[in-house]
């Protein structure tokens, strides 16, 4: 047992690497104890049951490393691992609802920092969309420095600015792709589900989904910091039953009489 806890710290430890390959290492692994923990929680050890309190908190406090890569990192792992985005809506919002009303300050911060961040990133790309259909050539002044502006929510972002260019290129030639891509940003009601067939449908025109193909990575990185699979109306409903269940049942406990109601407990 406290060979488990020692490796788990030593884990912890890792998350402040210097090299973020190392960090990533550290926080996925974290992530993926947090996802297995969700799914059985009763069949883990008891050094994962005392450690999933720090773990989560810890995922999200890497929000605030130095790289760009670590808040995406952050991003697809909220969505993949701490609030798994392949749940249905009650599922997932149970999950939501755990997550937010158990993390520390700092933790619930970076997460208003995602949300905050993604809404940013979907109207850049919303205005990048406009720009497009307006001028019909992403060669076009203003839509280069629509595409400028997209690559800064990117790693590398001179890098990225050349496969943006592409995608432009790709967006104008394809109205299929182009009308997806309306879908995910200026949908107020798409649902998680549609959404996340609307990125996939996007992802299928890219080439294969390779490490090599790095045309593909960067607008799939991109589409993961746009796309709302957390969130929709059926979501909203279930989460507000959820909060004022939990309000209704706060209400109860703290208008009981706690010795008296013990002591008639035990009477009966």
């Amino acid at each position: 047992m406290a060979g488990s806890e020692e490796l788990l710290n030593f884990v912890k430890e890792r998350t402040l690497d210097k090299k973020f390959k190392i960090r990533k290492e550290a926080i996925s692994g974290l992530a993926l104890i947090y996802k297995k923990h969700l799914s059985d929680p009763l069949g883990q050890p008891e050094a994962t049951k005392k450690a999933i309190k720090w773990i989560k908190d810890k995922i999200m406090h890497s929000y605030y490393m130095k790289d760009i890569e670590d808040r995406l990192l952050v991003e697809r792992l909220l969505n993949t691992s701490l609030v798994p985005f392949n749940l249905d809506s009650m599922e997932r919002m149970k999950k939501l609802f755990l997550l937010f009303t158990t993390i520390d300050e700092f933790a619930t911060k970076a997460f208003i920092g995602i949300q905050k961040g993604q809404k940013q990133a979907r109207k850049i790309v919303a205005e990048l969309l406009d720009k497009l259909r307006d001028k019909k050539e992403w060669k076009d002044k203003e839509v280069q420095m629509k595409i400028h502006s997209v690559s800064q929510f990117l790693p590398n972002p001179l890098k990225s600015q050349e496969f943006l260019k592409r995608f432009a290129g790709n967006l104008l030639s394809d109205p299929v792709m182009m009308n997806a891509l309306d879908k995910v940003v200026n949908d107020q009601d798409i649902s998680c589900k549609d959404c996340n067939e609307t990125v996939s449908t996007i992802l299928k025109k890219l080439g294969s989904p390779i490490m090599t193909n790095l045309y593909y990575g960067t607008i799939k990185q991109l589409l993961e910091r746009i796309s709302s699979v957390m969130i929709d109306r059926e979501a909203i409903q279930h989460l507000v039953s959820l909060v004022k269940e939990v309000s209704c049942f706060s209400l109860v406990l703290s208008s009981l009489d706690y010795d008296e109601h013990y002591n008639n407990t035990i009477s009966i």
